[in-house]
């Protein structure tokens, strides 16, 4: 009985190594060859196409950076590290930001649309029948979004955007030091 467990399991684990190897490298070379574009509007439909050339070349230079890696860590402090990647990723967030609608689409919107809606005095969206009505548990979110609204009464949707920027940045500087802390003692 032992017998046959050790070799049930060694199968199954050379199954889901094996199996797993190929599914894995099939959809790594399938995403290296195909993208989907996801076409947004009143109806959502993908959109597939071939890679285009630029992503071939970004790669090549983040596989270039990454084989330099340990020459350039070696030289920079891990709070020079943190604050130029959070330089880059705010600047590539704010970029994301303003280059994109600020129209607020699905739940998201109608959640930021009622919390502008209730800040004006219009509970219309709770009647019977009315979004809120019939999706309670977006209410808490909805009372989230009616006080930062109040805080900062700009009804743009973006706000929300640089706020979970600055949230983001906030967590990071929070696990950079945490992990300081934890493995400079060693």
């Amino acid at each position: 009985m032992k017998a046959l467990m050790s070799y049930t399991s060694s199968f199954l684990e050379w199954l889901g190594r094996y199996v797993g190897l190929l599914v894995f490298g099939l959809l790594f070379v399938t995403a290296l060859l195909i993208r989907t574009t996801m076409m947004t509007g009143y109806f959502e439909w993908a959109e597939i196409s071939s890679v285009p050339w630029y992503v071939y070349v970004s790669g090549g230079v983040v596989l270039l950076l990454t084989l330099l890696w340990p020459k350039i860590l070696k030289e920079l402090t891990t709070k020079q590290i943190f604050i130029f990647f959070s330089v880059c990723f705010v600047s590539f967030g704010l970029l994301l930001i303003f280059l994109t609608s600020f129209a607020g689409r699905d739940d998201a919107g109608t959640v930021f649309k009622g919390a502008v809606q209730f800040n004006a005095g219009d509970f219309s969206l709770i009647k019977p029948g009315a979004y809120f009505f019939r999706y309670p548990h977006q209410l808490g979110l909805l009372s989230f979004e009616r006080l930062v609204l109040y805080l900062i009464p700009l009804p743009v949707i973006s706000v929300f955007y640089v706020l979970n920027l600055g949230m983001v940045i906030g967590m990071n500087y929070a696990t950079w030091k945490i992990t300081d802390e934890l493995f400079t003692r060693l």
